[in-house]
């Protein structure tokens, strides 16, 4: 029997997160956008693609934010109990994985609308993952659209990993984007010099 799985999103990453998961045995559903995306019943887990740009903030917000918050919380009220391993460790029926822009992480950089909402998405990530541990887990990844391949397998080590709940990882090859709280004189303050 293959687990079940809803792709929400459009474009070359969500083609390579559907590829990557039936290559791992997943029976993929696919849907362009959350705001009228609806669950089967079965899944066991929701893969979202975050659009690359919103024409305005509230349709930024409402299928970036809003609408994924919905739907992770109508698959969480039908997802059976967490089940122990032979270890004694719960192991979560259900899971959620956001992919976001790689500018998601860094305030300013995205499109007007979309880096709020994406902001305001991971703020509410941080949140539910805590509530609805051990039962479902909910992680996030910031990457460039030049990198599905990494994508595909770096979900096959997330999905594998039944502990992990609650992060924001960042993937991808380019370097690591400044921010005012991680600036080059934060991360050298004596302003030494190579």
């Amino acid at each position: 029997m293959h687990r079940q799985s809803l792709v929400i999103g459009t474009g070359a990453v969500a083609d390579a997160v559907a590829t990557g998961l039936a290559a791992q045995g997943w029976s993929v559903r696919r849907h362009g956008s959350a705001t009228s995306a609806d669950l089967s019943g079965d899944e066991e887990l929701l893969a979202f693609v975050a659009p690359d740009s919103a024409a305005d903030p509230a349709s930024a917000f409402e299928n970036i934010c809003l609408a994924p918050a919905r739907l992770v919380e109508a698959m969480a009220a039908r997802l059976s109990p967490p089940v122990s391993d032979d270890t004694g460790e719960l192991r979560a029926s259900g899971q959620a994985v956001f992919i976001l822009a790689q500018t998601a992480l860094v305030p300013g950089l995205g499109p007007d609308g979309s880096y709020g909402a994406q902001d305001a998405l991971l703020g509410w990530l941080r949140g539910a993952a805590l509530s609805l541990a051990p039962q479902m887990r909910l992680n996030a990844v910031a990457c460039t659209p030049a990198a599905p391949a990494d994508l595909t397998q770096f979900l096959a080590w997330l999905l594998s990993a039944h502990v992990v709940t609650g992060q924001v990882l960042s993937l991808g090859t380019q370097p690591r984007l400044e921010t005012p709280w991680r600036g080059a004189a934060q991360r050298n303050p004596a302003g030494v010099t190579d």
